[in-house]
């Protein structure tokens, strides 16, 4: 019989057999941690099953912080960054892309994506948060490497981060967002998906009226800086109300 109270469970062989089994890790995320050790007080062994437990993929290719940005988990979001920070390897799981070429930051912002207005309210509520958590005030130049890259588009349709702000018309979320693009890069405001439509396009389609009238002053105000891109819009306004033509995305 296995003698339960032994201290030493695992030395009865007879009883219990003990495969010790070596986290794979993906070259990259091996080498950055090997590299980083040295400025962390874990031993290695349990550095390196936390490098990897941080970076296991689903099916969907997807790490946890696809995931938790996907639900909006604000606190579990700021844990896994501070831990990642840590080891190392936070940028490259922070702009890991999944099966459809989606960072965290890209699902951040898509998600709510059902209209169901309590899913909706509760990314509104954190969305803003967890953007600043993602890409903190003076990141948009590049400079951050544990930064979220907030230049990425998806691959499949061309839709930025902000596209999916304007859809929704968080326009706390889209107003950080824009805030921290460097002056240089403000035409990127207006990027064109694969169908042709801006941010500014989604918003007028989906009647997202706050994001769409703050984006048509915000513009208005830097028109020298993105004149060219300008003139390609066609805009009808009147009563307040913005209508932009474009195909509702949630088609695609």
């Amino acid at each position: 019989m296995l003698d339960v109270s032994s201290t030493n469970l695992l030395s009865q062989s007879k009883y219990v057999k003990v495969k010790k089994t070596k986290p794979i890790l993906r070259k990259e995320i091996d080498t950055e941690l090997k590299r980083s050790y040295p400025r962390n007080e874990r031993t290695w062994e349990v550095a390196e099953l936390q490098a990897y437990l941080l970076s296991s993929t689903n099916d969907d290719k997807r790490n946890v912080f696809h995931n938790v940005c996907r639900i909006g988990a604000k606190e579990m979001l700021e844990f896994l960054m501070n831990e990642a920070k840590t080891l190392g390897i936070l940028h490259f799981l922070v702009n890991a892309r999944d099966e459809l070429q989606h960072t965290p930051l890209y699902l951040l912002c898509e998600k709510g994506h059902t209209k169901t207005s309590d899913v909706k309210e509760h990314h509104k509520k954190y969305r803003t948060d967890m953007l600043k958590i993602l890409l903190p005030k003076g990141s948009g130049d590049g400079k951050n490497r544990n930064a979220a890259d907030w230049r990425m588009r998806a691959k499949q349709i061309g839709y930025s981060p902000l596209h999916w702000l304007a859809y929704w018309d968080d326009l706390q979320a889209f107003q950080y967002f824009v805030s921290i693009i460097p002056p240089k890069e403000l035409s990127k405001i207006l990027c064109l998906s694969v169908f042709g439509l801006t941010p500014l396009d989604i918003a007028g389609k989906n009647k997202s009226d706050s994001v769409a009238q703050w984006l048509i002053t915000y513009l208005t105000d830097k028109f020298d800086i993105i004149k060219k891109l300008f003139q390609s819009l066609n805009i009808k306004a009147g009563n307040n109300k913005v209508w932009i033509g474009g195909d509702d995305p949630e088609s695609f």
